[in-house]
């Protein structure tokens, strides 16, 4: 009789790894990260300079388990949470985020269309290329200086700045 084969554990946990990459499956936070991600979210809504940028990092940093509630937070009436979640969408690398990003080039919110358009070209999409040639032009220079980074990023040209 033969004995069926015994998976060692190094097998198992390298399997245990790759199952959520191989079958497109992805972790669902557990009750405390989604109340950190809740709570990230809402901080968004308000905050300004550091602290915004401090709670932007943090969700970042939760990774891909926080992806579907920032795509969500891409349809906020907030146009705040919407460029937040837009730039750390971008962050992430994460390509369910591509068509409501694309959606965003269309905000009525300059500040979210080019916040979109620099997450798009993050993630190798070159759909809001002319938004963020615009934003060089725009009076507030921090707008100028998102859209000048992330072309140069990009192409490697520093467009006259």
């Amino acid at each position: 009789m033969r004995r069926p084969p015994v998976l060692s554990l190094a097998a198992l946990s390298v399997g245990l790894l790759l199952f959520p990459l191989l079958t497109g499956c992805h972790s669902q936070p557990d009750a405390r990260t989604q109340t950190r991600i809740t709570f990230l979210l809402d901080s968004m809504t308000v905050s300004k300079g550091q602290a915004l940028l401090n709670a932007q990092w943090q969700i970042i940093e939760l990774g891909e388990v926080a992806v579907p509630d920032l795509i969500t937070s891409l349809e906020s009436k907030n146009e705040q949470l919407r460029g937040s979640a837009a730039f750390c969408l971008g962050e992430m690398d994460d390509t369910r985020a591509l068509p409501p990003l694309k959606k965003l080039l269309s905000d009525e919110v300059e500040v979210v269309r080019v916040e979109a358009a620099c997450s798009l070209l993050r993630l190798g999409v070159r759909e809001g290329f002319l938004i963020l040639l615009s934003a060089l032009r725009d009076a507030r220079p921090w707008i100028r200086m998102n859209a000048m980074d992330t072309l140069k990023k990009a192409t490697g040209k520093d467009f006259g700045f």
